[in-house]
């Protein structure tokens, strides 16, 4: 639990002072830890998974997104992996937003002992006669798409890891209600052929979890962390073909409102959301015709 309070304590170091709107949020999952089991001890068959190499470089990618479209102020990276499981980092930065991406910790590009790792903040000053709109939304998200491999016959492959997720709103009182959000999300997800050979097989899990701001001005948050953990069989007696993604996204948004809210702002964020996860996915599936 040290890790979750961890992350907790640094969330709300970033955010601003009382008299700021703020949100913020963050995610991580991993090491992941890749466990195979022998499920016929007699067939003189030595359990193993293996991952292919061949897997494409756009497949592993980090975006790191920050907006402010009041003052037409973006800052966006993007890092894609030369191999599947390449460290990478990025980071973004405007006046009012923030964001941190990274992908670390994997050896021999396999997913053993990988962890990815996000984090996120915005904030709005209190309206004024001189400041009377704002907003800032920040996005970042960190993820490797369909690591394909291989599993013997007769097995089975757990892949396991530790997922984090925690994030918090601040509203001040009467300015927007539900204005500020903070949004987090860690998954592991398995696909491949069903275990006797034929149909599909898929084993999912992770947390994920959104909050809006108060309209009396408290703060609300989420923090939570769990093993979560997904598996692919073979009950045949030849090897069978699967594929393992990890993804780790975060999303927020902080407005200064003065007057009644306009619904650009709902624009801007799915804007947002377009130029990260949704964008680097189309990308990747025009890239692999």
């Amino acid at each position: 639990m040290k890790k979750l309070h961890a992350m907790a304590i640094a969330l709300a170091a970033a955010s601003a002072l009382p008299a700021w709107a703020s949100s913020g949020s963050q995610a991580s999952i991993g090491p992941i830890a890749v466990t195979v089991y022998d499920l016929n001890l007699t067939d003189g068959i030595t359990s193993s998974v293996t991952f292919s190499p061949n897997n494409k470089a756009e497949d592993t990618a980090v975006v790191a997104n920050t907006f402010q479209p009041k003052l037409n102020l973006q800052d966006r990276y993007v890092s894609l992996g030369d191999h599947p499981w390449d460290t990478l980092s990025e980071s973004a930065h405007t006046p009012l937003a923030w964001a941190t991406a990274s992908l670390t910790g994997a050896t021999s590009a396999t997913p053993i002992g990988a962890q990815l790792s996000i984090a996120g903040g915005a904030q709005t000053p209190a309206p004024s006669a001189n400041y009377l709109f704002d907003y800032a939304l920040y996005e970042s998200f960190s993820t490797v798409y369909d690591t394909s491999f291989t599993l013997s016959a007769n097995s089975k492959v757990t892949f396991s890891a530790l997922v984090s997720i925690a994030g918090y709103a601040d509203n001040r009182a009467n300015i927007f209600r539900d204005g500020d959000s903070a949004f987090a999300l860690a998954t592991l997800d398995l696909t491949g052929i069903g275990i006797n050979g034929t149909g599909i097989q898929r084993s999912y899990s992770g947390l994920s979890e959104t909050t809006y701001g108060s309209y009396a001005g408290n703060r609300t948050s989420f923090s939570f962390e769990r093993l979560v953990n997904v598996s692919f069989e073979n009950q045949t007696d030849h090897d069978l073909a699967g594929s393992i993604t990890v993804l780790s996204w975060i999303q927020g948004r902080s407005y200064a409102i003065a007057a009644a809210p306009v619904p650009e702002p709902e624009t801007y964020a799915l804007f947002l959301s377009g130029l990260g996860l949704v964008g680097w996915a189309a990308r990747r599936r025009k890239k692999s015709l």
